[in-house]
């Protein structure tokens, strides 16, 4: 599949217009569109006759390898990792490339984007609250009994071994620990006989998190006793006004499940991109902007430029992240945004709980294209995108530039090129990676290095043997020096030595014309799956790091993006099934067999669903249990038809709700996979078929097929001999040596506006938050959550529907204009699909 840069993206389309003209005025009017369009045309004919003469140069595929091996050594010769200057330098490379990292506004995990979220109101005689309700089944809680742990127990799946990786679910073999929203909600698992919610508590616990405008618990670490927990949040720095996207990060004591107690909490502006927990210490990525509008010239500050962070309270004062000249850039990246790296000490006995030790900041190229983090036992890798076009002017004058600011120079070669397709612009796409070593909380840079392509996620990267390994797609259309571009995408493996980044070693040309769509690295073996039509699965051996080579290669139909190992011998792939022609259907999981690396083959695979199904486990890994003792293997799935899939009752796939919903567990053998159990959370598949009094939903119309977001299974560990599978709104336990279902439940996490009360208001006046709740989707229709837009903004631009139901100020002000005959009460019946607001 060729890759596409989606820094250029369509612009939205616009509501149709009309209008009424007189038959002399449409005369007009056609004459000159006939002029134009002829224009046009010849304009076109001019342009594609330029474009031609620029790619009609071709190369062999040995001349444009042997270009691409002296771009790639250029790259790596041009290397240079070093400090601004100042904090006039920092602010002007950023200002010419600001990039689209928006410093206010709120980025949540995909687990609150809840699709759709309608909401009724109701007739004063029937009128009932949901919200009350959330906790009234098993909501109540109970002791936290004796803290012995179940012998076996399952933790995050992550990459390596030792090193956890934070997520929105922990366990510690005993209680399980489960954020969101502003809550902490602890459960006791074992025994089976004192199963039950131990404690509620809200995060909005000290002045940062009561003072967040809005607030929303992302993912966790668990250290013994220590849960420090990362949420989302909007906060206002007092002395300048300003509203700022921050992460604060909660060190929690929760050595009394009934009753954790808030040990400290640091803020530092951003969002965050992932966590390690290593050595007693958090190693924590965030991704940041400058202020730049808040710059002053010509000689800013450090206060003027630089996010913001405070600890331990929002009540104290804010101080820069870091100085501007602590702040590292690689020469020849278009500086776009920034990244940090914090260090924050759970166990340490030198630090107290909750410390933040130390940071380091970087400036780095894509803002859109997230930082790619691995982590060992003694070094964090940052490996951030960059994409550029360098145009060289005709008359070659370069003037008010630093001899060392080449953002400012490409910057103006860009202005003196009228023309993508001019012969003097190039394009070229890099990773860039620099090492830390990592320390007892110490964070020090150590290295950097390159990569001539882009990186598909964390799973790219592996550190083996003294040796980092890297896999990339070089997309198609990158200038070569002879004028000629790369006719077509290329995937590749870089070795290189973890001291200094340098290469040592390279595999390239596999699924030439496709990307990588899963890797991963297993000792001295890595396993490459790329895709446009087929699905080439790639054994790759780094026995000898400065020879790597292909081993063999297997071309099934169909996909797989995520790859896990079962033993020595076997792989399992989780991806989407297909046929010959690249056409896919359902959610396919296939057992490689690796017992011949030569001859990969396919010893058991099952198809799930239509096309239209989905697993978390494509997009997170932590969304996979697997456990080599007992061969166990829990999918949460959602299993739907597609548009193209056959549909007997003649239905659209729109119509048809989900066929499943929930978790799969199976067993691995040698004939492959044995269903033990299905666990549906929900008799509501379906958003809409929960709610169908609902009537439309806000931002857009509603499909039975939407599955219901607080029911879908998002994580699944066993204790003891109980599995549990964890949704939003639940928690159940199924048997591990009956597989009998519905054995316990309990609710889990409580309906929730995650905008502080009274933050929003409409004409001066504060709205309840079942005000807020009510409005649905319409406050948070940019999707970035920025909450409390005006109403008449939200309705301006937009169609209401016949009954009113999508009228914003109707619901928050009982208005009747524009959209008239709404009926106006204070309470609301809620979607029970839709627990976030």
């Amino acid at each position: 599949m060729t890759a596409v840069d989606p820094s250029v993206a369509a612009e939205p389309k616009k509501p149709a217009q009309f209008f009424c003209f007189r038959p002399k005025v449409l005369v007009v009017v056609a004459v000159l569109a006939v002029v134009v369009a002829a224009a046009m045309i010849a304009i076109s004919l001019i342009l594609i006759k330029k474009h031609h003469d620029h790619t009609e140069k071709s190369l062999t595929p040995e001349e444009a390898s042997r270009e691409l091996a002296m771009q790639d050594a250029q790259l790596l010769a041009r290397l240079r990792l070093a400090p601004y200057d100042s904090c006039r330098s920092l602010a002007r490379s950023l200002q010419l490339y600001p990039g689209s990292n928006y410093g206010e506004h709120v980025s949540l995990s995909s687990r609150y984007d809840t699709g759709y979220q309608p909401v009724m109101l109701m007739e004063p005689e029937i009128m009932m609250m949901a919200l009350d309700s959330a906790g009234s089944s098993g909501g109540a809680t109970r002791a936290a009994g004796s803290s012995k742990s179940a012998d076996s127990y399952s933790s995050t799946n992550v990459q390596v071994k030792g090193i956890d990786e934070s997520d929105i679910v922990k366990n510690d073999g005993a209680f399980i620990y489960s954020v969101g929203g502003s809550q902490l909600v602890i459960v006791r698992a074992y025994p089976s006989d004192e199963r039950g919610v131990v404690s509620r508590t809200s995060l909005r616990a000290d002045g940062v998190s009561k003072r967040a405008e809005v607030f929303a618990a992302e993912e966790a670490l668990l250290d013994a006793d220590t849960l420090l927990i990362f949420s989302a949040a909007q906060v206002t720095h007092a002395p300048t006004s300003r509203r700022v996207a921050a992460v604060i990060a909660q060190a929690w004591n929760v050595t009394d499940r009934a009753a954790p107690r808030l040990l400290a909490a640091s803020t530092i502006e951003g969002s965050l991109v992932t966590s390690r927990l290593i050595g007693g210490f958090a190693y924590v990525a965030i991704s940041s902007a400058a202020h730049l509008s808040h710059s002053p010239a010509p000689m800013p500050t450090d206060e003027d430029v630089m996010p913001l962070v405070w600890h331990p309270s929002i009540l104290g004062d804010a101080a820069p992240v870091t100085a501007c000249d602590d702040v590292s850039y690689i020469s020849d990246v278009q500086p776009r945004s920034l990244v940090t790296l914090a260090s924050i000490a759970l166990t340490d006995p030198a630090h107290a709980p909750g410390t933040l030790v130390s940071r380091k900041t970087l400036a780095t190229g894509s803002s859109w294209r997230e930082a790619a983090v691995f982590a060992s036992a003694n070094s964090v890798y940052v490996a951030t995108y960059n994409s550029e076009w360098k145009c060289e002017p005709a008359d070659g004058s370069i003037s008010g530039c630093g001899a060392d600011e080449w953002w400012c120079i490409d910057r103006r070669r860009l202005r003196h090129t009228s023309s993508w397709w001019r012969e003097e612009c190039s394009y070229s796409v890099a990773t860039y990676i620099v090492a830390f070593t990592v320390e007892a909380g110490a964070i020090t840079q150590r290295a950097r290095g390159a990569v001539p392509g882009y990186l598909l996620s964390q799973w790219a990267l592996d550190e083996h043997a003294g040796h980092l390994r890297v896999a990339y797609t070089r997309p198609q259309g990158i200038s070569l020096s002879s004028g000629a571009r790369t006719a077509q995408t290329d995937n590749a493996v870089d070795v290189l030595a973890i001291d200094d980044l340098r290469l040592v070693g390279r595999v390239r040309g596999l699924g030439q014309g496709e990307r990588i769509y899963a890797m991963r690295f297993i000792g001295s073996r890595g396993y490459m799956v790329t895709f446009r039509e087929v699905d080439p699965l790639y054994t790759l051996d780094f026995d000898e790091p400065t020879k790597p080579r292909v081993l063999g290669e297997l071309k099934i139909p169909g996909y797989s993006d995520y790859l896990h190992p079962i033993d020595a011998t076997t792989l399992l792939g989780v991806g989407k099934a297909g046929n010959d022609a690249g056409a896919i259907r359902g959610v396919k999981l296939a057992l490689f067999d690796l017992s011949d690396v030569f001859k990969p083959s396919v010893k058991g695979e099952i198809e799930l669903g239509g096309s239209d199904s989905h697993t978390a486990v494509s997009d997170d890994h932590k969304a996979l249990l697997f456990d080599p003792k007992s061969s166990l293997l829990v999918i949460p799935i959602t299993e739907r038809v597609g548009w193209q899939d056959v549909k007997p009752s003649g239905e659209s796939a729109c119509e048809q709700p989900p066929t499943f919903h929930g978790a799969k567990v199976f067993t691995l053998d040698e004939a492959g996979f044995s269903l033990r159990a299905a666990i549906e959370h929900s008799p509501h598949r379906s958003h809409t078929k929960a709610f169908p009094e609902g009537g439309e939903c806000a931002c857009g119309g509603c499909c039975a097929s939407t599955p219901c977001a607080s029911a879908m299974i998002r994580r699944s560990l066993y204790i003891g001999d109980d599995l549990y599978t964890i949704s939003d709104g639940e928690v159940r336990a199924t048997s591990l040596t009956s597989f009998t279902t519905g054995e316990w439940g309990a609710p889990l996490l409580e309906r929730e506006v995650l905008v502080r009360e009274g933050a929003c208001s409409l004409e001066d006046v504060p709205l309840s938050w079942q005000r807020v709740a009510a409005s649905g989707k319409d406050i948070y229709c940019n999707g970035l959550y920025s909450p409390c837009r005006p109403a008449d903004w939200a309705l301006r631009d937009r169609e209401c529907s016949s009954n009113g139901r999508r009228s914003f100020e109707a619901l928050l002000n009982c208005a009747v204009a524009p959209c008239g005959n709404m009926t106006c009460v204070e309470e609301v019946r809620y979607n029970p699909c839709s627990l976030w607001f």
